[in-house]
């Protein structure tokens, strides 16, 4: 499909404009400058009761200007209005809505229906910035031997206002990787390839899916950092890296220990980042249990010497440690 022309789109909600409601990209040339044709790009948006927001995903990808675009859309049965406005869109679109057990679910079975060279996926709080779409196919032709290509991304807040960068991604080995997702998700495409070499999203982990791919590909393919804005995330109270979670911090330290246990993982270096990984997660855990004061936090403040201990003893972690030890301690809290 060709990306339609800002004109033959619905009009945009009253008081909404710039980019991606009243600005469009210019549409790219039928063929790309040597004359090849362009990459068909695969756009999965999985989406659940995210009507406040998923328009102005929709339209950030539909005015693209981009020549080989299919998009689809996974609802997981939304009931707050999400479908109307997707209805709105359906002559550039292929979408379902029912319930499909969770995000990294619906992904998979929008991966699975998806048929372009290369797939990138946004979430229906997030949305793409101009000329995404032509950055990332051109990295594609100048570095074929790339699997993975990320570049910058934008940090908003919940009414779109911009807050600056939501980190400033480089290049980056597997220990840099397994200390800390790299990657800014809504920035991310993947060539169809590597799902077909590696498989999709693994469905166990609801939260941090993104993260258990890329180190589960990175040591079998080139992840390319495109030095571009390509996507925008957004802030709010209904997203899910809103804030820390209890759900987040265990998937997060069974992943690591999963790692521990393969082959892969087994040199002294990567074995060392990956229990200072542990240990800081742990300590993590302790102190948002004593955020809420409880004293339980204490258990895994301490049970995180098991991986590191030398990182309990760092200045700052451990005048926090006391601070929330005594805060919690003089409010006479019980595990």
């Amino acid at each position: 499909m060709k990306c339609p022309a800002l004109s033959e789109l619905p009009r945009p909600p009253l008081m909404n404009s710039g980019w991606p409601w009243t600005q469009e990209c210019e549409p790219l040339p039928e063929k790309m400058p040597d004359g090849s044709e362009w990459p068909r790009i695969s756009v999965i948006t999985p989406s659940y009761n995210q009507g406040k927001f998923i328009e102005a995903t929709i339209r950030s990808v539909l005015l693209q200007g981009y020549p080989h675009l299919e998009y689809i859309i996974m609802d997981g049965g939304s009931t707050d209005g999400s479908t109307e406005i997707i209805k709105k869109y359906e002559p550039w679109l292929y979408w379902v809505s029912e319930p499909d057990g969770g995000q990294s679910r619906g992904l998979n079975n929008g991966f699975s229906k998806a048929s372009g060279e290369i797939i990138g996926w946004i979430n229906s709080d997030d949305f793409y910035l101009p000329e995404a779409f032509a950055h990332v196919s051109k990295a594609s032709r100048l570095y074929e031997e790339a699997g993975v290509f990320y570049g910058k991304c934008r940090l908003v807040g919940e009414a779109g206002d911009d807050q600056g960068d939501y980190w400033k991604p480089r290049s980056f080995d597997l220990g840099d990787l397994l200390t800390r997702n790299q990657i800014p998700q809504p920035t991310a495409f993947i060539r169809r390839s590597i799902f077909h070499k590696f498989g999709y999203m693994n469905e166990n982990y609801r939260l941090i899916h993104d993260y258990e791919f890329w180190i589960r590909v990175f040591p079998h393919c080139e992840f390319l950092y495109c030095p571009e804005y390509i996507a925008a995330f957004r802030m709010h109270p209904g997203s899910g890296s809103y804030r820390i979670s209890a759900a987040f911090i265990r998937e997060t330290l069974t992943l690591y220990r999963q790692l521990l246990q393969k082959p892969m993982f087994q040199s002294r270096y990567l074995k060392r980042i990956l229990k200072k990984s542990i240990a800081r997660t742990l300590r993590l855990k302790g102190l948002t249990h004593l955020s809420n004061h409880e004293l339980r936090g204490l258990f895994y403040y301490f049970f995180s010497l098991r991986y590191d201990l030398a990182g309990l003893l760092k200045l700052d972690s451990y005048l926090d440690f006391l601070r929330r030890f005594f805060l919690v301690f003089s409010r006479n809290k019980s595990i």
